[in-house]
């Protein structure tokens, strides 16, 4: 708890009761009546004088009662008259305190002096004028002009703030910069407010590198003048130059504002709107550049390669193609449009341009990298030209597409050594490159047939990209090769997940389902497959296989009854026969199979032997059916002429001597030999 403070009663001495007396005895004196004021002396001395009404007119420039008043005095002379009104102005307005005398100019002697107070901070007092050589014309005018505001300022003593600001101007011009600040600080100092003395000031900062302080004499001349377009103009280059986008388009907008019709502000803004990353409203004011400045082809060119890198490639050629009309000779716009041209198909318009732009500019890696691309499947040898020229232009990390490429031609080719070669050094060049990694997985599964090294391959793809769909696949086969079939189906599920929409990845994972012995799980997969492509891409035969497998057997034949009705050929009656059979429709399949071999056999052919190998399929075909009627002979006589066709048909020769055991023939062993001995490792 807080004390309170007890306040101490002053004691009243002696003092105060002698006071309190006196006042007392002051209040009951009598009052003294006012006779006479004692202020009359002073009232008696002030004669009163009744002027009149003042008028506007200052008394000094009264000039008919002057005039009168002094006769000798001579107003018609301008001197005279320049005279009575300057004086009149320093009543008025009478002049602040000044540290130099501005009626007479500097004597150069004392030039040092004042530099120690103005210049204070500025390392560059004189540069060596470029113009004196770049253009001595205009540099001998230079010269002229100051030497008449020279003799003006020191001949005709005609020291003013006009004359300081153009002399600092021309001397600005020629490179001497001290003398420049001098005489602009001076006219600073003899008018304040002079708004053309700190214009000249800030591009002599400018030219100095002080930045801050231009910026401070350009905010001035804003605070004085609010519609210096100028002012705006060149504050905007200041935050441009500092980094500041945001300021700079914002001076820049002020200066559109002043005047819609500057196409150099639009543009300028357009670059500041790019970086902060506003590109609609860049392409507005590249669109209002090339409106008011059609031959600003700089603001076309960058229209027209947002176009391109948005995909609007039909707007990125009308821009490129209204530049190519002022310039025909721009190689990179050439570029831009044959690439444009590319995407859309007209690969012949494209070629034409790419290679215009290799003619301008044959140095350009990239023009010959996007021909060898679009040459890479009509024109490989070609295409392998124009990538080669491209990696030896530049073999740097910028093209380490060029050796991807180059790699898939020679894969193309199969020219296997050259196209590792060139994938591996893509990825040496950028270790990121998922393109490069399948490929070469690709090449040491299928070629090499080192399935080790193409898993590291597939399994650093998939770490980068684990997106990568096709490296998934690629894998679940190498896991295929290598009889890992637990990692296959997780590979194919994964890609499942990713592409639940390819019917193809139901097909690999139920083929593995199907090895397994998953057959219901199999079935499923299959049928998916199915139905996703059913009505896109799948032929007749495919649904008729689908059919199959899946048991829908009266599809199955219908849609093959559709097929042979449109085109009756020998594989369509032998699928058809296999699909009757399943559906236990011997006899059905017996016909379809006859009318096989009348399709396969040749006109002038009259032995089995000269029949082609297909008909001993559909000869062992129809003794299977045979067989199922239990008509043996006709079974081992249908099975002979597979083997007659085909004599290393070891089915024909197995199910001939399962036939002849039924039949008691005492050649049917031998017919089982014979198959064991045309492969060693069937068993059924």
């Amino acid at each position: 708890m807080s004390r309170k403070k007890v306040k101490k009663k002053k004691k009243k001495g002696l003092g105060y009761a002698e006071r309190m007396k006196k006042i007392e005895a002051f209040l009951k004196q009598s009052s003294k009546p006012l006779q006479r004021s004692q202020s009359i002396e002073r009232m008696n001395k002030v004669t009163m004088v009744d002027k009149g009404r003042r008028k506007t007119l200052p008394l000094v420039m009264d000039i008919e009662n002057f005039s009168q008043a002094n006769p000798d005095s001579n107003l018609d002379s301008y001197e005279s008259a320049k005279e009575h009104w300057e004086k009149w102005f320093d009543e008025i307005y009478p002049p602040s305190p000044v540290e130099f005398d501005f009626s007479v100019a500097p004597k150069e002697e004392e030039r040092d002096d004042v530099a120690t107070t103005t210049t204070k901070g500025f390392n560059i007092e004189e540069l060596d004028p470029i113009i004196k050589e770049t253009n001595p014309q205009v540099y001998e005018a230079i010269m002229k002009d100051m030497s008449v505001v020279d003799d003006d300022i020191k001949l005709h003593n005609n020291v003013n703030a006009y004359n300081l600001s153009r002399r600092g101007a021309l001397l600005r011009k020629v490179g001497q910069l001290l003398r420049s600040q001098e005489d602009l600080e001076l006219a600073i100092k003899m008018e304040p407010h002079f708004v053309d003395a700190y214009w000249q000031r800030h591009l002599l900062y400018l030219l100095q590198g002080d930045q801050y302080k231009a910026l401070d004499d350009l905010n001035f001349i804003i605070k004085i003048n609010k519609n210096h377009t100028r002012a705006y103009r060149a504050r905007a280059e200041i935050f441009r130059n500092l980094g500041d986008a945001t300021m700079a388009a914002i001076n820049y907008t002020q200066a559109i504002r002043l005047n819609p019709d500057d196409a150099e502000a639009y543009f300028k803004r357009a670059e500041m709107y790019e970086k902060k990353n506003d590109i609609l409203s860049a392409l507005e004011d590249y669109a209002m550049t090339s409106k008011l400045m059609p031959s600003k082809t700089e603001a076309i060119f960058k229209h027209g390669v947002y176009m391109f890198k948005q995909g609007s490639w039909l707007s990125a050629i009308n821009d490129f193609s209204k530049l190519l009309a002022l310039k025909p000779y721009d190689a990179e716009a050439r570029s831009y449009r044959g690439r444009a041209q590319a995407q859309l198909g007209n690969f012949t318009s494209a070629l034409k341009d790419l290679s215009i732009a290799i003619h301008f500019n044959p140095d350009d890696a990239t023009i010959f990298y996007h021909r060898g691309c679009i040459l890479r499947r009509s024109h490989p040898k070609m295409a392998l030209q124009d990538l080669s020229t491209s990696i030896l232009l530049d073999d740097s990390y910028d093209n380490v597409l060029a050796y991807a490429h180059r790699g898939i031609i020679y894969a193309s080719m199969k020219r296997w050594g050259e196209a590792v070669c060139d994938f591996e050094s893509a990825v040496k060049l950028d270790k990121t490159i998922v393109l490069a990694h399948v490929n070469l997985g690709v090449i040491y599964m299928r070629q090499k047939h080192d399935y080790t090294s193409a898993i590291r391959r597939f399994t650093s793809a998939i770490r980068i990209d684990p997106t990568h769909v096709r490296a998934y696949v690629c894998r679940a086969e190498a896991y295929c090769y290598e009889s890992l079939i637990k990692y296959a189906l997780k590979d194919y599920t994964r890609a499942i997940h990713l592409r639940p929409d390819n019917p193809k990845y139901y097909l690999y994972r139920g083929k593995l389902l199907l090895q397994t012995g998953e057959l219901d799980l199999a079935g499923q997969h299959i049928g998916f497959a199915f139905n996703l492509n059913q009505g896109v891409d799948l032929s007749i035969t495919q649904q008729a296989a689908v059919y199959s497998f899946l048991g829908e057997y009266t599809e199955s034949i219908q849609a093959l009854n559709r097929a042979i009705r449109a085109q009756p050929v020998a594989p369509l009656y032998v699928l058809l026969g296999k699909v009757s059979m399943k559906a236990k429709l011997f006899n059905v399949a017996i016909d379809h199979f006859k009318e096989a071999v009348k399709l396969m056999t040749p006109w002038n052919v009259t032995k089995l032997v000269n029949m082609p190998r297909e008909a001993a399929e559909a000869f062992y075909l129809i003794g299977l059916s045979y067989n199922e009627f239990k008509l043996y002979k006709h079974a081992v006589d249908a099975l002979s002429s597979a083997i007659k066709v085909d004599p290393k048909h070891y089915q024909a020769y197995y199910q001939r001597g399962l036939t002849r055991i039924k039949l008691k023939h005492p050649r049917a062993i031998q017919d089982i030999n014979k198959a064991l001995a045309i492969k060693p490792k069937f068993f059924q």
